[in-house]
């Protein structure tokens, strides 16, 4: 049985970050919500790091979280603390806190992805730690994942994500691991001849 379960987004998480599995969904809802109002030119998570936050943090809202981007905090252990920014603030309703460091990066789907996704996710969760610091909050290191591949069937795009999703799953040691690919973009060629299906977004939590 394919890992995709017939549906082109997921989400699977282990027990410490079970509680982002609202979120992710609206996160993939809010995706593809935005693919059916725009032009194939437009994919919201090709853009940057920021952007990818954004939408994040609009997810988080709409599950009854509070969120904001890009807030002013102190980082690091006592003896070596400096100022900074946290990509994003995470509360629930039961006053729970958590700070996220995000990353993006852009992939062949045809290259060694696994060892990219990994040192990517490391330098994340590196990140995570040190914004910690000495502080009793949760922090968590977040990679947003954009697979581009040359021109192929959707048959075909869908079974290398597939793969890779399956890959990912075996060979990346994350607590979340959620996934997008719409159909609009699955089904979308650019100019350039590559095709740039959708996001994965993966984490850690420290």
């Amino acid at each position: 049985m394919k890992f995709f379960s017939n549906s082109s987004k997921g989400a699977k998480a282990k027990k410490k970050l079970k509680h982002w599995i609202p979120m992710c969904e609206t996160w993939a809802f809010n995706i593809e919500r935005y693919t059916r109002f725009t032009e194939c030119e437009d994919s919201p998570y090709d853009n940057n790091e920021r952007a990818n936050v954004g939408l994040l943090a609009g997810a988080a809202w709409s599950c009854g979280n509070i969120a904001l981007e890009e807030f002013q905090s102190s980082k690091g252990r006592e003896g070596n603390v400096v100022n900074g920014r946290v990509d994003l603030w995470l509360m629930s309703e039961n006053k729970k806190e958590e700070w996220v460091e995000a990353k993006f990066k852009r992939m062949s789907i045809d290259g060694n992805y696994i060892n990219n996704i990994n040192a990517v996710l490391n330098l994340a969760t590196k990140d995570a730690q040190h914004t910690k610091g000495d502080d009793d909050v949760t922090s968590i290191g977040l990679v947003f994942i954009v697979f581009y591949m040359k021109e192929r069937s959707p048959t075909e795009v869908l079974n290398s994500l597939d793969t890779a999703i399956l890959n990912i799953n075996k060979q990346v040691n994350a607590d979340i691991m959620a996934w997008c690919f719409p159909e609009r973009d699955v089904e979308h060629v650019d100019k350039d001849g590559y095709i740039i299906p959708g996001i994965i977004m993966l984490g850690n939590r420290v």
